[in-house]
């Protein structure tokens, strides 16, 4: 199942991207598709395209195929998967180009790979309309690269982020997001305490010496995201169970179930970055 805007064709038709009558049958990628001359390898996100539809059609396919709009994937699709996914760098694949991480970040390499030096953050989406409203939605976000951080499960119910999660408002305002783009003064104060920051230190750390620090990342980090992966199920059930009962004890639980992942993130990250200080 997938979603689209209403107007999509009208709007191609509008900026003279299609035409029925020259275009034949409206085909998405054909009409939204940067034109390119340079090779599919080096051609923006046509080996991501490659690789995700690989993963999770379970097929083989050709860099230069006639890639589908939509497919049904081989398997049930869980978060795990799309986490891997995501920390992707074409392991495996004749695309890796960093033999294993002996040749430097497999972040920063001739080609283009799923997780790059530039991302951000990213995160997973969960909905479920069969659950309490409350954990209804659940998002798995990591605060920097995928591959160099975790995934904190934050429910759409939880009253408030934890200190630290971010800066501002808790409602949107684009104009506030906007001059925070620009790190202000006020929030240059802030940073520090942020622990997004901390993460982006601990990233560049890996990034310098990675085929080191990813050993580090599956020691000290993974085992936390791992641990809030397998023991989701558990939570959701005693939630469920209290909140049939008694909502603002449920409220609690899941307001101190976040704050408690975000403590032992923060923690293990205050300690790798004093580790890593010289002595």
């Amino acid at each position: 199942n997938f979603m689209g805007s209403s107007d999509i064709i009208d709007y191609a038709k509008k900026n003279g991207w299609y035409d029925e009558t020259r275009d034949g049958s409206f085909i998405f990628k054909k009409v939204f598709n940067r034109p390119s001359n340079r090779e599919p390898v080096f051609d923006g996100n046509t080996l991501r395209m490659w690789r995700g539809v690989s993963w999770l059609s379970g097929q083989k396919w050709e860099i230069t195929a006639d890639f589908p709009f939509s497919f049904k994937p081989a398997k049930k699709v869980t978060p795990e998967m799309l986490m891997s996914l995501l920390r992707d760098h074409y392991e495996g694949t004749p695309y890796e180009a960093t033999k294993g991480y002996q040749q430097g970040s497999p972040n920063k390499t001739k080609f283009r790979t799923i997780c790059t030096s530039s991302t951000i953050n990213s995160f997973i989406a969960c909905l479920n309309n069969k659950k309490p409203e409350p954990i209804s939605t659940l998002v798995w976000l990591a605060f920097g690269k995928p591959d160099t951080t975790v995934y904190l499960p934050i429910y759409y119910g939880v009253e408030a982020l934890p200190e630290g999660a971010g800066y501002g408002p808790t409602t949107h305002d684009y104009e506030l997001f906007y001059q925070q783009h620009f790190e202000p003064k006020e929030l240059a104060t802030v940073k520090d305490r942020l622990l997004s920051t901390k993460v982006q230190l601990f990233g560049n750390l890996v990034e310098a010496n990675y085929g080191q620090m990813i050993q580090v990342v599956k020691k000290d980090l993974s085992p936390v995201e791992k641990k809030y992966l397998t023991g989701q199920t558990n939570f959701e059930n005693k939630f469920r169970k209290l909140y049939a009962r008694n909502k603002i004890a449920a409220q609690k639980l899941l307001n101190d179930y976040l704050a408690a992942a975000f403590t032992q993130v923060e923690n293990i990250y205050h300690r790798l970055l004093k580790s890593s200080q010289p002595s």
